[in-house]
């Protein structure tokens, strides 16, 4: 039920950057944390822990509403230095519903400036849409395809295929991963930090062949594809990151449970010898 509410959030979240609401970034965070709270409540610990935890979670998130530009500004700038770091820290903030830090360069001048002919171009998307600079496309791309690899890892997962395509639908109409890597790192944290890994390395490829996409507000599917010259090339390159981060995932799991039967019997053989 929380997932399909995660995943209703970041619908109505998408709409409302589509609408130029300006605290949709926040609004998404706060649902996060409200949903949080409410599968704490949930939880079997104790009413002492709870309220602990809660008092914790409430302190975040005064604090983070508070302080988000002192923090997201320098953090963002760094970020954006090469596409790794871009896709890794993104990836990490966006877990948690921390959007400002991976969406501040697209629109500010965290993302860069550039003057040309008279006109004033900010952020990462002005400047890949007008072809002003071709690592403004790179990064974008990085982003776009995150979705693509979320999902990708996502559908590797054993469990009810309703709740993996509502989340992998949810991810690819709005462009944010979050209730992927929700439900990543709490299903299955090994198949979350992989991920983390498959990011890093699909950046290194992005930047290696200079790929670049377009978007203006998310990397959602229909933006991407409308925006992009390229569609053909956009087309293949997102299936083959779909394609290889499943495969990847896959693989990775059954190397996981080769190796935790080999460890399994080697522990046994010592109970076995202790006897």
């Amino acid at each position: 039920m929380p997932l399909f509410a995660l995943c209703a959030v970041a619908v109505l979240h998408y709409v409302l950057l589509l609408a130029g609401f300006k605290y949709a970034d926040a609004f998404f965070f706060l649902a996060v944390c409200a949903l949080a709270a409410f599968m704490l409540f949930k939880s079997p610990l104790n009413n002492k822990h709870k309220i602990i935890i809660f008092v914790c979670l409430v302190a975040f998130a005064v604090a983070y509403l508070i302080f988000i530009r002192d923090i997201s500004v320098p953090v963002a700038s760094f970020a954006v230095k090469n596409p790794i770091s871009f896709a890794f820290l993104g990836a990490v903030f966006d877990t948690f519903g921390m959007l400002d830090f991976a969406r501040l360069p697209l629109y500010s001048s965290v993302g860069g400036m550039r003057i040309i002919s008279g006109e004033t171009a900010v952020g990462l998307c002005e400047l890949a849409q007008k072809s002003i600079s071709s690592d403004a496309g790179t990064l974008l791309a990085v982003r776009a395809l995150s979705v693509f690899a979320a999902c990708g890892s996502l559908l590797n997962v054993k469990c009810d295929k309703i709740i993996k395509f509502t989340i992998c639908a949810a991810c690819l109409l709005t462009g944010n991963i979050c209730p992927a890597l929700v439900f990543l790192l709490f299903v299955s944290p090994a198949g979350y930090f992989f991920l983390l890994l498959l990011l890093g390395a699909q950046a290194i490829v992005c930047s290696f062949m200079s790929f670049s996409a377009v978007y203006a507000f998310a990397p959602s599917v229909y933006e991407t594809f409308m925006l992009t010259s390229n569609k053909t090339l956009l087309a293949a390159v997102c299936a083959l990151s779909l394609a290889a981060s499943y495969c990847a995932a896959r693989r990775a799991a059954s190397r996981k449970k080769a190796i935790m039967k080999l460890f399994g019997k080697k522990i046994l053989k010592k109970h076995r010898r202790r006897g």
